[in-house]
């Protein structure tokens, strides 16, 4: 019962802590709590390790107890944040001498953890915040030895629970007081009461020290979520091309209105004014799916190329591009290529291109030629 209510009053004080979310760095302009979304870090980043010594307290036997109700711990640790409010971990944990005096065994247990670090979740990351309170739930196998019985060990699967409170020291240390519990199938002292079903509940209470590993922090995506959100100075420049090409639209639609009213065998050849023998267009992070804007410059340069390739021998290729600053090499290279054939699609099904007349060529993350991440997220097409 006393060791009940350590736990309670425990857990109590951990979750007073969950209001400590009202920090700087974790708020936009307008206060509002920014929860993400977050870059991808790469797969050697955010892992951890643990190590700790605390208390057990095996609570099991038919009569729900032991002689010796306290019995140190020894508590290893590895495991990875996958986002700032969401990880994973492999954790042992080693209890020697536990029992009666008359029955003594050796309790371990090994189990994977989903820890959910509900600061972050609801208060925002902030890689500086001093306090995180970290709920986690898991399931593993838990083993028992005694020299008391001809059969050594023992074992059974155990499910897990517990709450973890972390103090950050620095960018690499953090100190930790994690309390837990698992959840087993009686079977320690081969104690049965007919059909009878019982569980052995071991309550930990562990002061532990993780070590960081590989990049220890997240960094937010600054990019638009859409479009119309671009830097402003790269949006004035999109609306000034814009612009031109519907001005050079209009110029070349009175040409053709022109030609119309010409008798064919007076026309010496067709007359389609400045084509421009480049352009560009931008997706947004992640995605391979035009937004109506770049629609729109898609749309004035297919008109030119059309006309032009229709009478000459001239070809277009298309150049698919990712930031490298963003995920890694080889998800970049897959986000090229589709991006470069979704351009490739629309310009043959949309606009009647012939296919022999485009060229793709995915280049991933190595032809960064705007050294801007927003920028580099894109397809270049060319006349050639």
């Amino acid at each position: 019962m006393f060791n009940k209510g350590i736990l309670t009053l425990a857990c109590l004080f951990s979750l007073s802590f969950v209001t400590y979310a009202q920090e700087n760095g974790n708020r936009d302009e307008n206060g509002k709590v920014v929860r993400g979304p977050y870059e991808t870090n790469k797969f050697g980043d955010n892992w951890f390790i643990e190590t700790g010594f605390g208390i057990t307290s095996y609570i099991g036997g038919p009569d729900h107890n032991y002689q010796t109700p306290i019995h140190p711990n020894f508590n290893l640790n590895f495991g990875k944040w996958i986002t700032p409010s969401v990880g994973v971990r492999i954790a042992f944990g080693d209890t020697p001498n536990v029992g009666r005096d008359d029955f003594k065994f050796n309790y371990w247990n090994l189990h994977g953890d989903f820890m959910w670090n509900l600061s972050n979740a609801l208060g925002g990351y902030k890689e500086t915040r001093v306090y995180q309170l970290i709920p986690y739930i898991g399931a593993g196998f838990a083993q028992t030895a005694s020299t008391n019985f001809v059969d050594n060990s023992i074992g059974a699967l155990s499910l897990n629970a517990g709450l973890i409170n972390k103090f950050r020291v620095s960018n690499r240390i953090d100190l930790n007081l994690e309390i837990g519990s698992a959840y087993i199938k009686h079977f320690v002292d081969r104690w049965q009461y007919g059909n009878q079903w019982m569980l052995d509940v071991p309550m930990t209470a562990i002061a532990s020290i993780t070590f960081k590993i590989g990049k220890t922090n997240f960094k937010r995506v600054t990019a638009p979520k859409s479009c119309e959100n671009v830097n402003a100075a790269v949006l004035e420049s999109l609306k000034a091309m814009n612009a031109d090409l519907l001005a050079k639209n209009k110029a070349l639609e009175a040409q053709v209105d022109s030609l119309n009213k010409i008798k064919p065998e007076k026309i010496d050849k067709p007359v389609y004014g400045d084509i421009p023998s480049m352009a560009v267009v931008f997706f947004e992070i992640g995605k391979a799916k035009l937004c109506k804007k770049e629609n729109v410059h898609l749309d004035n340069f297919a008109y030119y190329v059309k006309q032009t390739i229709a009478s000459s021998g001239e070809t277009i290729t298309l150049i698919g591009s990712a930031d490298k600053q963003t995920g890694n090499a080889k998800i970049n290279m897959k986000l090229s290529e589709q991006r470069v054939e979704i351009v490739k699609e629309m310009l043959i099904k949309k606009y009647g291109i012939p296919a022999e007349k485009i060229n793709i060529k995915a280049e991933g993350d190595t032809n960064n030629r705007f050294n801007d991440a927003v920028l580099d997220r894109c397809v270049v097409i060319i006349r050639k």
